[in-house]
């Protein structure tokens, strides 16, 4: 099944599962944690655009995940 834009913004900001979260493999591993893995890479690269206008959506208007994930 597809995840939801709730599931990606999880995965990115707290990790789900008991994972780290990609924010955490980031901060630690930087792109070594995803590098040589093409299907990582390609899924990364899609999901980082959604969590990018979370941000923003969250930034402009001063709302929370919660608010820019329900306007979505």
């Amino acid at each position: 099944s597809l995840p939801t834009l709730a599931d990606i913004w999880n995965e990115y900001s707290v990790g789900i599962g008991h994972k780290f979260s990609i924010i955490q493999l980031n901060e630690h591993w930087g792109a070594r944690w995803k590098r040589d893995i093409r299907s990582i890479e390609s899924e990364f690269t899609r999901r980082m655009k959604i969590v990018k206008l979370i941000e923003s959506l969250m930034k402009q208007n001063g709302w929370s995940s919660d608010c820019a994930l329900e306007f979505l």
